[in-house]
């Protein structure tokens, strides 16, 4: 739960929003969004979902400050669909209930779109047509996609914390990480296990892919075929459910990620256009190196922070990343240091703007 210690001191004069995530989804973005209200001085008051706060996506970001109100205080403040605030943001707007509470909603309203094909629903076309209802998008290229190329409507999530990486027992594996649901349509499953194969009849045996989240829709299907490939002993699962701090810290345990994301199939354009990848933003939160491929690397300016490859080739990529030196590594490391901390102060800057 997040603790009572984080209520925001009264302060004269300033703003002050309701943040509002009602799903069990979603809250890797509430601590980037706090901490560009702070920047700000903007007083934040958090309503979560109960799933959210018990997952506590806060758990590596203590320094964040926000408030936390009480029930009787959250009931009046929904009751009368925030009127006390100076705005509120609707960290997700993807359902219709959702959609009609932010409609009722008395005072001016930001909305993070976690997909920009949305955009061109009619429903929230119009939403959106009134003045003071403005979209926030999580990836400049998906902002400029649905919105132009001069809407500051983008911020990046890219605040995580400062996540403790675990010391492997035997350092002479090195850890691939892929992390959220496991769905043959978010990812390109197939070139993994054709990469595997090919190292492992090659004799390249020191590694492992740790698969780190929600096995549905597809994880039955993909344990199979890496049964059938006799591929089972350089694949390691998580548990299904996870809370923020758990699914990190396995993250942390990897050295690199694997976003699985290329031109090979239609399904992943929308990722080049108006979806974001979350692996990049948990890559660039947590200074670990992506393997990425060249033009998705091109599109989140990191070509010169990651291991590149053209698709059809993560093979050799996955190969470059075992041989990597140390040196060669945390130059890359400092370079998705620095990305995350310009990406933030944009992401400050574009929320004030707007």
């Amino acid at each position: 739960m997040v603790e009572s210690s984080r209520r925001l001191p009264r302060r004269r004069h300033a703003l002050t929003c309701a943040l509002v995530e009602d799903t069990r989804r979603h809250g890797e973005t509430l601590p980037a969004l706090i901490r560009c209200l702070n920047d700000l001085g903007i007083q934040a008051h958090l309503y979560a979902s109960r799933r959210i706060l018990r997952d506590d996506p806060f758990a590596y970001s203590r320094d964040l400050i926000y408030g936390f109100p009480g029930p009787l205080a959250r009931l009046s403040a929904r009751w009368r669909h925030f009127v006390n605030y100076d705005f509120v943001i609707f960290n997700t707007l993807e359902r219709r209930r959702l959609m009609r509470q932010a409609r009722a909603t008395q005072v001016p309203v930001l909305a993070v779109i976690h997909n920009g094909q949305l955009m061109a629903d009619p429903e929230y076309a119009s939403f959106f047509a009134v003045p003071n209802r403005r979209p926030l998008f999580l990836a400049q290229h998906v902002a400029e996609f649905v919105a132009g190329a001069n809407e500051p409507s983008w911020i990046a999530p890219v605040l995580i914390g400062e996540v403790p990486r675990r010391q492997d027992t035997d350092a002479a594996i090195t850890r691939f990480c892929v992390q959220g649901y496991l769905s043959f349509a978010r990812r390109n499953y197939a070139s993994l296990l054709d990469a595997t194969g090919d190292m492992v009849r090659e004799g390249v045996t020191a590694f492992r892919i740790v698969m780190i989240g929600r096995h549905r829709p597809d994880g039955a299907a993909f344990r199979a075929q890496v049964a059938e490939r006799g591929l089972t002993a350089f694949f390691e699962f998580s548990d299904e459910e996870l809370t923020y701090r758990d699914f990190y810290a396995l993250v942390a345990s990897t050295r690199f990620v694997l976003p699985l994301v290329d031109s090979s199939s239609e399904a992943y354009e929308t990722y080049y256009q108006h979806k974001l990848t979350s692996s990049l933003p948990i890559s660039i939160g947590m200074g670990i190196v992506p393997i990425v491929e060249r033009a998705l690397a091109r599109l989140y300016q990191l070509e010169d922070h990651s291991i590149v490859y053209d698709t059809g080739h993560l093979a050799q990529a996955m190969r470059t990343a075992l041989a990597i030196s140390q040196q060669s590594y945390d130059r890359m490391k400092n370079g998705l240091d620095f990305e995350r901390q310009m990406l933030l102060q944009a992401s400050t800057v574009n929320l004030r703007r707007l």
